[in-house]
């Protein structure tokens, strides 16, 4: 089982954002995600695929006021 733990105490626009992304889904692989939802969405069913398969996954999003705040509604 994996955990992946995005740190919103870290986010301060949407570019941090993926950061964190990149950092805890794209550690494995060979190319970055860029500040698209598409990809975002490509990767996530990459992460569904998995735990279908018998891996389950957890994310955990500490500090997930602050990256609220830092990115508004």
């Amino acid at each position: 089982m994996k955990k992946y733990r995005i740190d919103g105490a870290a986010v301060h626009g949407i570019s941090d954002l993926y950061d964190q992304f990149n950092r805890e889904l794209m550690a494995d692989r060979g190319w970055h995600l860029g500040s698209s939802l598409d990809g975002l969405n490509d990767v996530l069913y990459r992460v569904e695929g998995e735990i279908r398969e018998g891996a389950p996954d957890t994310f955990v999003w500490i500090n997930h006021a602050h990256s609220r705040d830092a990115l508004g509604f």
